[in-house]
Protein backbone atom coordinates (compact mmCIF):
# COMPACT_ATOMS: atom_id res chain seq x y z
CA UNK A 1 0.00 0.00 0.00
CA UNK A 2 1.28 3.46 -0.95
CA UNK A 3 -0.11 6.77 0.29
CA UNK A 4 0.66 10.02 -1.55
CA UNK A 5 -0.29 13.62 -0.88
CA UNK A 6 -1.74 15.54 -3.82
CA UNK A 7 0.48 18.52 -2.91
CA UNK A 8 3.68 16.47 -3.36
CA UNK A 9 5.65 18.17 -6.17
CA UNK A 10 6.43 14.71 -7.59
CA UNK A 11 2.87 13.41 -7.29
CA UNK A 12 2.40 13.18 -11.06
CA UNK A 13 5.43 10.98 -11.75
CA UNK A 14 4.83 8.82 -8.69
CA UNK A 15 1.13 8.25 -9.35
CA UNK A 16 1.57 7.57 -13.08
CA UNK A 17 4.33 5.03 -12.44
CA UNK A 18 2.20 3.07 -9.97
CA UNK A 19 -1.13 3.34 -11.81
CA UNK A 20 0.38 2.28 -15.15
CA UNK A 21 1.06 -1.09 -13.55
CA UNK A 22 -2.66 -1.55 -12.94
CA UNK A 23 -2.75 -0.45 -9.30
CA UNK A 24 -6.14 -0.11 -7.62
CA UNK A 25 -6.23 3.54 -6.60
CA UNK A 26 -8.26 5.97 -4.51
CA UNK A 27 -7.98 9.43 -6.04
CA UNK A 28 -9.59 12.89 -5.80
CA UNK A 29 -11.97 14.05 -8.54
CA UNK A 30 -13.97 17.20 -9.26
CA UNK A 31 -16.94 15.66 -7.40
CA UNK A 32 -16.02 13.02 -4.76
CA UNK A 33 -13.16 10.61 -4.09
CA UNK A 34 -12.99 7.95 -6.77
CA UNK A 35 -11.85 4.35 -6.86
CA UNK A 36 -10.35 2.91 -10.00
CA UNK A 37 -7.68 1.21 -12.00
CA UNK A 38 -6.57 1.16 -15.64
CA UNK A 39 -9.58 -0.13 -17.57
CA UNK A 40 -7.75 -2.46 -19.98
CA UNK A 41 -8.62 -6.05 -20.74
CA UNK A 42 -5.09 -6.99 -19.59
CA UNK A 43 -5.94 -5.57 -16.16
CA UNK A 44 -9.09 -7.70 -15.73
CA UNK A 45 -8.00 -9.05 -12.33
CA UNK A 46 -7.81 -5.58 -10.78
CA UNK A 47 -10.92 -4.36 -12.60
CA UNK A 48 -12.80 -7.24 -11.00
CA UNK A 49 -11.25 -6.33 -7.65
CA UNK A 50 -13.12 -2.99 -7.76
CA UNK A 51 -16.40 -4.90 -7.44
CA UNK A 52 -15.07 -6.80 -4.44
CA UNK A 53 -13.89 -3.65 -2.66
CA UNK A 54 -17.21 -1.87 -3.23
CA UNK A 55 -19.27 -5.01 -2.57
CA UNK A 56 -20.90 -4.24 -5.88
CA UNK A 57 -22.81 -6.83 -7.94
CA UNK A 58 -20.75 -7.98 -10.94
CA UNK A 59 -23.67 -7.36 -13.28
CA UNK A 60 -23.73 -3.63 -12.45
CA UNK A 61 -21.70 -1.62 -15.04
CA UNK A 62 -18.74 0.62 -14.16
CA UNK A 63 -17.98 3.99 -15.77
CA UNK A 64 -14.59 5.28 -16.92
CA UNK A 65 -12.74 8.59 -16.89
CA UNK A 66 -10.88 9.73 -20.01
CA UNK A 67 -9.43 12.76 -21.74
CA UNK A 68 -11.21 14.67 -24.50
CA UNK A 69 -8.83 13.18 -27.07
CA UNK A 70 -9.73 9.65 -25.96
CA UNK A 71 -13.43 10.24 -26.61
CA UNK A 72 -13.00 10.20 -30.39
CA UNK A 73 -10.54 7.30 -30.07
CA UNK A 74 -12.86 4.90 -28.25
CA UNK A 75 -16.44 6.22 -28.34
CA UNK A 76 -18.97 5.94 -31.16
CA UNK A 77 -20.26 9.51 -31.12
CA UNK A 78 -21.24 11.85 -33.90
CA UNK A 79 -19.05 14.82 -34.81
CA UNK A 80 -21.82 17.05 -33.47
CA UNK A 81 -21.74 15.37 -30.07
CA UNK A 82 -17.95 15.53 -29.81
CA UNK A 83 -17.93 19.18 -30.96
CA UNK A 84 -20.59 20.01 -28.40
CA UNK A 85 -18.67 18.24 -25.64
CA UNK A 86 -15.53 20.21 -26.49
CA UNK A 87 -17.53 23.44 -26.51
CA UNK A 88 -19.24 22.74 -23.17
CA UNK A 89 -16.25 21.27 -21.30
CA UNK A 90 -15.16 21.72 -18.52
CA UNK A 91 -18.50 20.59 -17.14
CA UNK A 92 -19.41 17.56 -15.07
CA UNK A 93 -21.27 15.28 -17.51
CA UNK A 94 -21.23 11.49 -17.73
CA UNK A 95 -22.27 10.12 -21.11
CA UNK A 96 -23.60 6.68 -22.01
CA UNK A 97 -22.55 5.81 -25.57
CA UNK A 98 -21.62 2.93 -27.86
CA UNK A 99 -18.00 1.84 -28.07
CA UNK A 100 -15.97 1.81 -31.25
CA UNK A 101 -14.22 -1.43 -32.25
CA UNK A 102 -11.03 -0.07 -30.65
CA UNK A 103 -12.90 0.23 -27.35
CA UNK A 104 -14.42 -3.24 -27.58
CA UNK A 105 -10.96 -4.74 -28.16
CA UNK A 106 -9.13 -2.85 -25.43
CA UNK A 107 -11.54 -2.27 -22.55
CA UNK A 108 -12.12 -4.86 -19.83
CA UNK A 109 -15.40 -6.75 -20.42
CA UNK A 110 -16.18 -6.33 -16.71
CA UNK A 111 -17.00 -2.67 -17.36
CA UNK A 112 -20.34 -3.67 -18.84
CA UNK A 113 -21.27 -7.31 -18.22
CA UNK A 114 -24.51 -6.89 -20.23
CA UNK A 115 -22.34 -6.96 -23.38
CA UNK A 116 -24.55 -4.41 -25.12
CA UNK A 117 -21.43 -2.52 -26.30
CA UNK A 118 -22.22 0.65 -24.37
CA UNK A 119 -20.05 2.45 -21.83
CA UNK A 120 -20.55 5.30 -19.36
CA UNK A 121 -17.68 7.78 -19.54
CA UNK A 122 -16.73 11.22 -18.27
CA UNK A 123 -13.98 13.75 -18.90
CA UNK A 124 -13.07 14.94 -15.38
CA UNK A 125 -12.40 18.60 -14.68
CA UNK A 126 -9.87 17.84 -11.92
CA UNK A 127 -6.52 18.98 -13.35
CA UNK A 128 -4.27 16.52 -11.49
CA UNK A 129 -6.49 13.54 -12.29
CA UNK A 130 -6.87 14.54 -15.93
CA UNK A 131 -3.10 14.91 -16.32
CA UNK A 132 -2.52 11.48 -14.76
CA UNK A 133 -4.97 9.86 -17.20
CA UNK A 134 -3.31 11.68 -20.10
CA UNK A 135 0.12 10.39 -19.04
CA UNK A 136 -1.16 6.83 -18.55
CA UNK A 137 -2.67 7.14 -22.05
CA UNK A 138 -5.70 4.99 -21.29
CA UNK A 139 -9.01 5.55 -19.45
CA UNK A 140 -9.36 4.51 -15.82
CA UNK A 141 -12.39 3.23 -13.93
CA UNK A 142 -14.30 6.12 -12.39
CA UNK A 143 -16.55 4.83 -9.62
CA UNK A 144 -16.98 6.47 -6.22
CA UNK A 145 -14.73 5.30 -3.37
CA UNK A 146 -17.40 3.79 -1.12
CA UNK A 147 -19.04 0.46 -0.51
CA UNK A 148 -22.46 -0.18 -2.05
CA UNK A 149 -25.27 1.32 0.01
CA UNK A 150 -23.05 4.04 1.52
CA UNK A 151 -22.76 7.64 0.39
CA UNK A 152 -19.72 8.82 -1.63
CA UNK A 153 -17.37 11.06 0.32
CA UNK A 154 -15.35 14.25 -0.20
CA UNK A 155 -13.29 13.54 2.95
CA UNK A 156 -10.12 11.51 2.41
CA UNK A 157 -9.87 10.45 6.08
CA UNK A 158 -13.38 8.99 5.88
CA UNK A 159 -12.60 7.08 2.69
CA UNK A 160 -9.30 5.81 4.12
CA UNK A 161 -11.08 4.64 7.26
CA UNK A 162 -13.87 2.81 5.43
CA UNK A 163 -12.15 0.99 2.56
CA UNK A 164 -9.93 -2.08 2.73
CA UNK A 165 -6.25 -1.17 3.17
CA UNK A 166 -5.16 -4.56 1.86
CA UNK A 167 -7.13 -4.25 -1.41
CA UNK A 168 -6.22 -0.67 -2.41
CA UNK A 169 -2.65 -0.25 -3.71
CA UNK A 170 -2.44 3.55 -3.94
CA UNK A 171 -4.16 6.33 -1.99
CA UNK A 172 -3.96 9.96 -3.19
CA UNK A 173 -4.86 12.35 -0.37
CA UNK A 174 -6.22 15.81 -1.17
CA UNK A 175 -7.90 16.31 2.19
CA UNK A 176 -11.49 17.51 2.00
CA UNK A 177 -12.71 18.26 -1.51
CA UNK A 178 -15.15 21.06 -2.36
CA UNK A 179 -18.72 19.74 -2.11
CA UNK A 180 -20.41 19.38 -5.48
CA UNK A 181 -23.37 17.49 -6.90
CA UNK A 182 -22.77 14.24 -8.80
CA UNK A 183 -22.28 14.54 -12.55
CA UNK A 184 -25.24 14.87 -14.89
CA UNK A 185 -25.74 11.61 -16.84
CA UNK A 186 -26.85 11.82 -20.48
CA UNK A 187 -27.54 8.84 -22.75
CA UNK A 188 -26.31 9.59 -26.30
CA UNK A 189 -26.71 6.08 -27.76
CA UNK A 190 -29.32 7.70 -30.01
CA UNK A 191 -27.38 10.83 -31.11
CA UNK A 192 -30.42 12.69 -32.42
CA UNK A 193 -32.35 12.12 -29.21
CA UNK A 194 -30.11 12.44 -26.13
CA UNK A 195 -31.86 11.39 -22.92
CA UNK A 196 -31.38 12.63 -19.38
CA UNK A 197 -30.61 9.83 -16.90
CA UNK A 198 -29.64 11.98 -13.90
CA UNK A 199 -29.31 15.75 -13.51
CA UNK A 200 -26.54 17.22 -11.38
CA UNK A 201 -25.16 20.78 -11.34
CA UNK A 202 -25.03 20.84 -15.13
CA UNK A 203 -28.47 21.36 -16.68
CA UNK A 204 -29.65 19.06 -19.45
CA UNK A 205 -31.27 21.97 -21.28
CA UNK A 206 -27.84 23.62 -21.55
CA UNK A 207 -26.53 20.57 -23.39
CA UNK A 208 -29.45 20.51 -25.82
CA UNK A 209 -29.16 24.23 -26.58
Amino acid sequence: MKKLNASDPEIMDKAVEIMRRGAVTVYPTDTVYGLGTVATIENNINVKKIFKIKRRPLEKPLSVLMTLEMVSRYIEASDDIITKLKEKWPVSITFIAFLKESGLKNFSPYLNPSRNNTLAFRVPTHNLLLSIIERIDFPIIGTSANTSGHEPSVDFSEVFRNLSKSEVDLWIDQGILPKRSPSTIIDITCPNNPKLVREGDYKFDDFRS
